[in-house]
């Protein structure tokens, strides 16, 4: 793939563990993307893989993160589940991609 047709913003779809951290491992960071994953910003934050209490905080950082990073010109993968409708929405708002990750039942 020519690196100027890459897009500029890509979400990660799949179940924990499908692979999607390898993929933006693999892929996208050799491609030059900046990785911006809501596991590692919960593990910053409150030291746990998850807490429903601050879930809302957590995703206002991934969004200021990706839009800061976007705003400087930079290629963003958010490296998350994002199973939910409601949770792709805000990277359809921002014309974003999805890269799903398909396992097997």
């Amino acid at each position: 793939m020519n690196p100027n047709e890459l897009p500029t913003l890509v979400a990660m779809v799949g179940y924990p563990r499908a692979g999607k951290s390898t993929i933006v491992r693999d892929f996208y960071l050799p491609h030059g993307y900046s990785i911006v994953s809501p596991d590692n910003i919960r593990r910053i934050v409150h030291g746990r893989p998850f807490d429903k209490a601050m879930e809302h905080y957590i995703w206002s950082i991934v969004y200021t993160m990706a839009d800061s990073l976007l705003l400087s010109g930079n290629r963003v993968v958010i490296d998350g589940t994002h199973i939910s409708h409601r949770r792709r929405e805000s990277w359809v708002e921002r014309r974003g991609v999805f890269h799903h990750i398909c396992t097997p039942v």
